[in-house]
């Protein structure tokens, strides 16, 4: 055994056992090698069983489904739409309508047909829109990432 509190444990098992049976027990024998023989069968079966506890735990928590915090997944989720708006909100009219539309799954050449504009133009409005965000969204991303860190 490998600390000596579960020796401990194995030997009182032992002399419970003992006084348990003692008006059916009869040695013939040495004592001590009896009782050696019987504190190393208790000592293996305590082992056994440690170990196939150890294995039933294992395959539970293997059956249990990952970890995931759908509070903290959906805030933040929300924390980073409502950022993403704020920074389109600060965008000129054109480049908000573009990007919204795009948010909401529209593609250039549609964004195109609904506000009567050329793809070239659309395509124009959506890389400064992007760039635009980047700027604005990358000093957020640095507050993220920071306070992540320290509360983390």
């Amino acid at each position: 055994m490998k600390n000596r509190a579960d020796a401990d444990d194995a030997l009182q098992q032992l002399f419970v056992k003992l006084w348990i049976a003692r008006e059916a027990l009869f040695i013939t024998r040495n004592l001590q090698g009896y009782l050696y023989g019987m504190l190393k069968h208790q000592v293996l079966n305590q082992i056994r069983n440690n170990v196939s506890a150890l294995q039933h735990n294992y395959r539970i928590v293997q059956k249990q489904p990952p970890y995931d915090d759908e509070l903290y997944t959906w805030a933040e989720r929300n924390y980073r739409s409502e950022l993403l708006e704020r920074a389109i909100a600060t965008l000129p009219p054109q480049q908000q309508a573009v990007a919204t539309m795009r948010r909401e799954g529209y593609s250039n050449q549609e964004i195109a047909v609904r506000l009567n504009l050329s793809i070239h133009t659309v395509n124009t409005h959506y890389r400064e829109c992007l760039k635009r965000l980047k700027e604005l969204l990358a000093g957020a991303a640095k507050l993220m990432i920071t306070l992540l860190i320290l509360f983390r």
